[in-house]
């Protein structure tokens, strides 16, 4: 007899009660994007475990939705579908059986598929992690290894046809998994929207003349800098007012393309408040193929030229970085000696400043880029907005000076 005729009620058991805690952490994955994730990716207070994580970052990237559609939604139609089939397996009958549980074996395979590419995309693309997609993650792992069991098995013993008392007793089995998932998901949705979402903002930020909106909010995932002054060096390439008593500072790492649309917002914020504010570039390398960039940008500062180098390789980004020869291109574009880019490259410069910066910003909490910083606090990623940003400066400006 086929594999797929056999009925196993452990293993029926088990992907029932997974797919329902994969509901489960869906709904509670949603009730914190809504909020902002401004307690963190699991919800609860800042610091601890949910300052690994950036489930914003991750949530709001580009590999976040899937045919116009978040991968929330599609998560919740995943397990939901997942539930019903198994319900069906239990109530199909020895013919209908196979068919059932092919084609969920298939559903799982698929979602497993598309796992390991939301994971490489954590990994390597946005090194940034979210605690609650890692859990869904892990849970269709284990019921595709579920699945995997009877069919490496070399044992071809089959059960007996279920009798109608069996099938009611797994009914009421799967009817109050179905109870508790349901008491267990409204008593979430009762909480988390009784509980009003924190601002998150600081004493440093409280003005009487400027009100931040609500919908501005720097990370609740990211402890503030307190020695954020100690990122800024003598002979970064400021721009703004460099006595402001506002400081912006941008981590990125030319190669990023979320950097490279983050420029275009940047370029906005610096226009609109270039009077109030410093605003401080800090290149964090993620590949070692960023460092030859990196280090052009920094003989482009020397020649004045750190900007219009920046902005000219962000427009000709491409996978595994740029060669020395299309760096060269670049500075004889924005009229800049090229031998003095080929120069910092051959002899290796700035790659102790350049890795140093690294560390500092991995200890002050950076773990992916753009990280932009106001005052040592992390701009939420939802925040990052000409609108938020103005918000944030004129707020920190009017404290300051209110203080002063």
């Amino acid at each position: 007899m086929s594999i797929w005729n056999t009925y196993r009620p452990w293993m029926e058991r088990t992907i029932f009660g997974f797919s329902l805690l994969g509901m489960l952490v869906v709904v509670h994955l949603a009730l914190q994007e809504q909020r902002g994730f401004d307690r963190g990716c699991l919800g609860l207070t800042d610091g601890g475990m949910s300052s690994s994580f950036d489930c914003a970052s991750v949530v709001g990237s580009e590999a976040g939705m899937f045919l116009g559609l978040s991968n929330v939604v599609w998560g919740f139609a995943f397990y939901a579908t997942l539930a019903v089939l198994t319900f069906f397996v239990v109530r199909a009958s020895r013919m209908q059986r196979p068919t059932v549980a092919r084609l969920r074996a298939g559903l799982v395979g698929t979602g497993l598929l598309y796992t390991g590419y939301l994971m490489y995309v954590q990994f390597v693309e946005l090194d940034a992690f979210c605690a609650l997609c890692l859990t869904s993650a892990a849970i269709v792992t284990t019921m595709a290894g579920v699945i995997a069991v009877p069919l490496l098995s070399s044992s071809s013993s089959s059960s007996p046809a279920m009798s109608d008392s069996s099938r009611r007793s797994e009914y009421k089995l799967l009817g109050a998994l179905v109870a508790a998932a349901l008491l267990f998901a409204g008593a979430d949705v009762a909480y988390f929207t009784q509980t009003a979402p924190e601002s998150h903002l600081p004493a440093s930020f409280v003005s009487d003349t400027v009100d931040v909106p609500e919908e501005c909010q720097f990370d609740a995932e990211k402890q503030p800098v307190q020695n954020w002054q100690g990122l800024v060096r003598d002979d970064d390439p400021i721009e703004g007012n460099p006595d402001a008593p506002v400081t912006v500072i941008e981590f990125f790492d030319p190669n990023c393309p979320h950097c490279a649309t983050m420029h275009d917002v940047m370029e906005t914020v610096k226009a609109e408040n270039s009077d109030r504010a410093r605003f401080v570039p800090k290149p964090f390398p993620l590949w070692e193929y960023s460092i030859p960039q990196i280090q052009a940008l920094y003989a482009a500062a020397e020649a004045d030229k750190f900007h219009e180098m920046l902005a000219m390789q962000y427009d000709n980004q491409r996978r595994g970085g740029l060669s020395e020869e299309q760096l060269r291109t670049i500075a004889e574009r924005i009229e800049m000696d090229p031998d003095i880019v080929s120069t910092h490259l051959e002899e290796d410069r700035h790659r102790q400043r350049i890795m140093y910066q690294r560390q500092q910003g991995i200890a002050a909490g950076v773990s992916s880029t753009p990280s932009i910083l106001i005052n040592g606090h992390f701009v939420a990623p939802d925040s990052r907005s000409p609108e938020c940003f103005k918000a944030f400066i004129d707020a920190a400006y009017e404290a300051n000076t209110d203080a002063s």
